[in-house]
C-alpha cells in the first residue's frame, strides 16, 4: 500500500513501551508495513485495555444531557443533508431535461442552417 499521503501519530506511551521489533517502522520507503501497523495497533489496544481494567470505564451519567443534545443536533444535520440530497436530485433531473431540450434545439438549428 502506498503511504505517501498517510501520516501516523503514535502516542509516546506506545512507542516507549513497545519492545518487539521496535527497529521496524510503519512506513518503509513509500509503502506501509501492514504487519508492523497491526502490531502497533494491537499493542495500543492492549495498553488501553489495561488502563480500562485499572480505572474502569468513565462515568457518563453526568454527560447524558450533552450526549442527548449532540444526538439531537446530529439527527438535525442528517435530516438537512437528506433534504439537500433530495433537492439536488430533483435539480439534476431538471438540468438533464434542459440539456436534452438544448441538444434537440441545436440539432434543429443545424438542420435549418444546412438547408
Amino acid at each position: 500500500i502506498k503511504g505517501n499521503d498517510i501520516s501516523f501519530k503514535i502516542p509516546d506511551e506506545v512507542v516507549h513501551q513497545m519492545t518487539s521489533s521496535s527497529s521496524q517502522d510503519i512506513q518503509e520507503e513509500d509503502k506501509i508495513n501492514l504487519v508492523r501497523l497491526i502490531e502497533v495497533c494491537n499493542y495500543a489496544l492492549e495498553i488501553l485495555s489495561k488502563h480500562l481494567r485499572r480505572g474502569g470505564l468513565p462515568e457518563l451519567q453526568n454527560e447524558i444531557h450533552f450526549i442527548n443534545n449532540e444526538l439531537h443536533s446530529h439527527k438535525g444535520h442528517v435530516h438537512s443533508v437528506q433534504s439537500l440530497r433530495h433537492s439536488l436530485s430533483k435539480l439534476k433531473e431538471k438540468l438533464s431535461m434542459k440539456c436534452t431540450e438544448l441538444e434537440e434545439m441545436l440539432s434543429i438549428l443545424k438542420q435549418q442552417q444546412e438547408e
